[in-house]
């Protein structure tokens, strides 16, 4: 492991390991013990244990960018850090040296995406029971196209052939610090217009299955928590903070 220090608008403390089960559960474990402070990044070559909403598992081999950061949420932001961090890795990666930047779209509530496959997952999670609360902001990318490339899986370098994990960490890192003061103290639609204005498939068709029930509309909004805002049939609008979300006709599931 090695541990260095990254000076951008908040000084982030990386610290690096080749082998994780996972960079977000090491940090939780980590923070729980009280050994972490706001600010430890851990980052991880591959995890054998990935972890993604719901608790659902994915396969995280080598040449991905994948990151935990530990931040102390002053702003009582919450969920709503999910909307900033996709805003941050769009913003990182728009400043890699490329002649055609792809275009990156926001998918609710936490996916980034090239050309409708998925490019990018977060994961925002409470540690400890701190106040203010502190959060663990878990990052995948994938970055380098592998051998043996996933279906319907987007790949940095099919993009942009130089990027590599080493020099798109301090891009994310320092847009994520950017960011954070941008909208400190600002008012919280600030946030929900940026994101909405790469949002993907705002306006189409939205199916959800919460808490057994299934609830289909048309994606018209985010409130100021970050929640979906779905119009229903008749008219009313239905408020969307979590469950299975497909999109569309292809009933592509949020993971």
């Amino acid at each position: 492991m090695t541990a260095q220090a990254l000076h951008t608008t908040t000084e982030w403390h990386i610290q690096h390991f080749p082998t994780l089960d996972s960079t977000s559960s090491h940090l939780l474990r980590e923070a729980d013990n009280g050994t972490m402070q706001p600010g430890t990044v851990i980052i991880a070559d591959q995890q054998t244990g990935a972890r993604g909403r719901q608790g659902r598992q994915w396969d995280a081999p080598s040449g991905g960018l994948y990151l935990s950061a530990l931040v102390e949420d002053r702003e009582g932001w919450g969920a709503r850090w999910a909307l900033i961090t996709g805003l941050a890795i769009r913003q990182a990666i728009s400043k890699l040296p490329a002649k055609n930047t792809p275009d990156i779209a926001l998918k609710w509530p936490n996916d980034l995406l090239i050309n409708n496959q998925k490019l990018c997952g977060i994961l925002i999670e409470r540690a400890g029971q701190t106040d203010p609360w502190q959060l663990v902001i878990g990052i995948g990318v994938n970055v380098v196209k592998p051998n043996t490339p996933r279906e319907s899986t987007a790949y940095l370098t099919d993009y942009i052939p130089s990027a590599t994990p080493v020099t798109l960490t301090p891009l994310v890192l320092e847009a994520l610090s950017g960011l954070r003061c941008q909208f400190a103290g600002k008012p919280i639609e600030i946030i929900r217009h940026a994101w909405l204005e790469h949002a993907w498939r705002l306006g189409g068709a939205v199916s959800c299955h919460v808490n057994g029930d299934r609830v289909e509309g048309i994606f018209r909004d985010l409130d100021c928590d970050g929640a979906m805002i779905l119009e229903c049939a008749d008219g009313s609008q239905q408020r969307i903070t979590g469950g299975e979300v497909h999109f569309g006709a292809e009933q592509t599931a949020v993971e």
